[in-house]
């Protein structure tokens, strides 16, 4: 059974880099939505064999659910990446706000691996994230030679990476096809708290631990929370929904971030040119999730343009998740959706004269 159990879980592990092929359309709104739905379909199949036969896309009775989705505009188009153990629809309401702004195509594709079934990790590794925001890149390009990336958290850590180089290792020059990167609480380490005065990564560690040795899979978001003392605030907007939120961290997805940051740390070291495209940055100093310092001194390392930097004050007590509106922990969400979407505006001008 065993071994049955491995086999099955290295061909879904192929299965998700190989579910997603070109799609021939003919129409911009024709290619996103068969991506779309060539994403769902592949993610509910893949799913509801990782969970046992009762998984797929998280669905609530009133509608809602954890699909990759589009809203059609013009033929600009807004990609927005979504962040780890979240799903597209976290990424709503800045999506709504920035296709009323721009009158653009606004895009939010699924990473894989969240969204469903707590198995829904399973096979899943860090390559596959990076074909996501390939394929999305190539889906996106139907409609435009113009696009505009805004990547949260996980999200704005694989838009980094896409940018600085190829998943082969090869430094990579600017995607010409991007207009402009708008970064929010982008991962490139974790918190400083997370690691050890030794220099190691205490999260490798602990997951190693967890996984080889005790042959844990998950660890309950609710249980660190407890051991946190309460204080690890980041975590209150995510076990608020369990819809949106994956409710368990995968030790296994977990390892898979710390090599994204491994990653990138080697990409600072090879780049031979820094990207001149305009950049966006916003991170908030009261989060306990990723080194909001090492995020901003990194994309100012990177990037030639960063032309947009925003320190949200300790004070003001916003957490992570800075695109998730909330009347206590992030009541200026909106004036920040503003200003983004006068970034991405004024990028497209830029694009305009350059071309």
């Amino acid at each position: 059974m065993r071994r049955i159990a491995w086999v099955l879980s290295l061909l879904m592990s192929k299965t998700v880099a190989g579910a997603w092929p070109p799609v021939a359309v003919d129409s911009c709104d024709e290619g996103l939505e068969a991506s779309v739905q060539r994403q769902s379909k592949a993610l509910d199949a893949e799913y509801d064999i990782t969970g046992g036969g009762g998984g797929g896309l998280r669905r609530s009775e009133d509608g809602r659910s954890t699909a990759p989705f589009v809203l059609t505009g013009d033929r600009r188009v807004i990609l927005l990446l979504h962040g780890f153990l979240a799903s597209p629809p976290e990424m709503r309401p800045l999506a709504e706000l920035l296709h009323e702004r721009t009158g653009n195509t606004v895009y939010v594709p699924a990473i894989p691996g969240f969204g469903g079934p707590p198995q829904a990790m399973r096979g899943v590794r860090l390559e596959h994230w990076r074909f996501a925001v390939r394929d999305a890149l190539a889906a996106a390009e139907k409609c435009s030679d113009e696009i505009a990336v805004v990547g949260y958290s996980l999200g704005g850590g694989l838009a980094i990476e896409h940018l600085l180089g190829s998943s082969e290792g090869q430094v990579a020059s600017t995607d010409s096809r991007i207009a402009s990167l708008t970064l929010l609480s982008p991962y490139v380490r974790g918190a400083r708290w997370q690691l050890s005065r030794l220099g190691v990564s205490a999260p490798q560690a602990l997951l190693g631990l967890l996984r080889h040795a005790m042959r844990l899979e998950r660890v309950r978001l609710e249980r660190v929370y407890r051991w946190s003392g309460r204080r690890y605030r980041d975590l209150e907007i995510v076990l608020q929904d369990p819809l949106i939120y994956d409710q368990a961290f995968s030790l296994r997805g977990g390892l898979d971030l710390l090599a994204l940051d491994r990653r990138l740390r080697r990409l600072r070291r090879r780049l031979a040119h820094r990207p001149q495209l305009p950049v966006f940055l916003a991170v908030t100093a009261a989060d306990r999730t990723i080194d909001w310092r090492a995020a901003r001194r990194y994309v100012g390392e990177v990037f030639a343009n960063v032309e947009h930097l925003e320190v949200i004050d300790r004070d003001r007590l916003v957490p992570h998740q800075i695109v998730v509106p909330d009347a206590r922990r992030n009541p200026d969400a909106e004036a920040l959706f503003e200003r983004i979407a006068g970034f991405v505006a004024a990028s497209w001008s830029r694009a305009e004269e350059v071309g």
